[in-house]
């Protein structure tokens, strides 16, 4: 429960930050996803049903804000013409 909250947050944050702030927010999607593959690499390494898990969640995080952000910076283009 408290992760589908913690990824909610964040993908309105980087929603907001893609309307707001669009060079910003490509900065803080790069950190994202930075630390979103680490973890998928540590997941991959953990061997099991467990690790693959953990791999396929981070990776559909990552994905999920990665849109999250592109609709916004969208957003923003489209406001601004």
């Amino acid at each position: 429960m408290t992760l589908l909250v913690v990824v909610l947050v964040l993908v309105v944050l980087v929603f907001v930050a893609g309307v707001v702030a669009p060079r910003k927010s490509r900065r803080m999607q790069a950190v994202r996803d930075r630390m979103l593959r680490r973890g998928e690499r540590e997941g991959d390494e953990k061997a099991g049903i467990l690790g693959d898990a953990a791999e396929g969640t981070l990776e559909k995080i990552r994905h999920v804000g990665d849109r999250s952000a592109e609709a916004g910076r969208r957003t923003r283009r489209k406001l601004e013409d």
